[in-house]
């Protein structure tokens, strides 16, 4: 049962990503769900790109084009299993 709850949560988490993504794509702008949840999101995409070692600092303007592309996959891989993590943990704890 919780199982499938979960299932039902990440799934509409993923069809509200996708929905994001296309309005962005049209907008040809980023479009963000939570505006105010920005400064956290950049904080934790310079604590593990230090955590694995790339050269890339914050107050650099994003510039991370001296970065692969496979290195910059890494960091946005691991802020999604982290967000996917707090997200799970919110849901045991209601």
């Amino acid at each position: 049962m919780f199982t499938l709850l979960l299932v039902k949560i990440v799934t509409n988490i993923l069809i509200k990503f996708v929905e994001v993504i296309i309005l962005a794509k049209r907008q040809k702008k980023r479009s963000q769900l939570v505006p105010e949840a920005h400064q956290a999101l950049d904080n934790m995409k310079y604590e593990i790109a230090a955590e694995l070692g790339l050269p890339v600092y914050q107050g650099s303007e994003d510039y991370w084009g001296e970065l692969s592309s496979k290195n910059c996959g890494k960091v946005g891989g691991t802020m999604v299993k982290r967000l996917m993590s707090l997200a799970e943990s919110q849901l045991v704890s209601k």
